[in-house]
């Protein structure tokens, strides 16, 4: 593998873990983020790095443990934003969510 496509899976990995700083700045602000662009980008880079030889791919194992680490912060930046929007409630459980509306719509039927 040449180490200047090594050197662009990593750049692509910064890329990812910038998005995901950025967002964390936003949250902290009160503004709302759109992290579609993400998604496209660690795709990309998981495929590529799926590619790798195994001791090419190794050498990209602590860029990807600090983006992770930065996606687990961004999450709970999020969770945190969204208890404080709600007055402290966590989200709704979607499975219990989706129960009470079937009894509702039993209910009106």
């Amino acid at each position: 593998m040449s180490s200047d496509r090594l050197n662009d899976i990593r750049l692509d990995i910064e890329k990812a873990s910038s998005v995901v700083a950025t967002g964390r700045r936003l949250v902290a602000q009160g503004r709302t983020l759109d992290l579609s662009a993400l998604e496209a980008k660690v795709a990309a880079a998981c495929a590529a790095i799926g590619a790798l030889p195994k001791d090419d791919a190794r050498d990209l194992l602590p860029a990807l443990e600090a983006l992770l680490t930065s996606l687990d912060q961004l999450e709970e930046d999020l969770k945190s934003q969204y208890a404080a929007h709600l007055g402290g409630t966590q989200p709704a459980d979607p499975t219990r969510a989706a129960a009470v509306y079937r009894r509702l719509q039993t209910d009106i039927d």
